[in-house]
């Protein structure tokens, strides 16, 4: 059912629509079908679980950097576990929303998951990000995909973490 508004059209509905979780958006894109293997993956944690945390509820909200499947391609294929889990947890920023707005030239991110954190840099609408191992070029190609319980920015590269630490 719907009806006529002078500015557009309203859809009526039976229920409330909810929100979609940072979670949310890596199940339903595609583009992310390569992050969701990964976070699935035995042997790791619950990320799924984690990333659908409801707001204000410890971790969330989250920032997450959302490598597209192609970025997936550029590294190994035969990591272990637990690095692959230090590398996950390393695109996870926990108890911080991030707009694309808040994010200045030079920031330093609060820690992530995995305890590293990543520098920010901007060029004209460009923004770039260094991982925790000092690896740059790492670029925000859609950023801003507000969810209910954090924001996701789309990164055209894995982020890796310092493994020294």
């Amino acid at each position: 059912m719907w009806g006529m508004a002078s500015n557009g059209v309203i859809h009526i509905v039976d229920a409330v629509v909810k929100l979609p979780t940072v979670a949310d958006f890596v199940l339903l894109d595609e583009n992310f079908a390569s992050l969701e293997a990964a976070l699935k993956i035995q042997g790791q944690p619950d990320f799924i679980s984690i990333l659908g945390t409801s707001n204000g509820t410890d971790p969330a909200p989250f920032t997450l950097f959302a490598p597209i499947n192609q970025a997936f391609s550029n590294i190994s294929a035969t990591i272990p576990v637990n690095e692959l889990t230090n590398i996950l947890e390393h695109h996870i920023i926990p108890g911080n929303n991030i707009p694309s707005s808040g994010i200045t030239n030079g920031l330093v991110s609060p820690p992530t998951l995995e305890g590293d954190v990543i520098t920010f840099f901007i060029s004209g609408t460009l923004i770039s990000a260094t991982d925790g191992a000092g690896n740059g070029d790492k670029n925000i190609i859609a950023a801003d995909l507000q969810a209910a319980n954090g924001v996701v920015h789309v990164i055209d590269k894995v982020l890796i973490p310092d493994t020294s630490n």
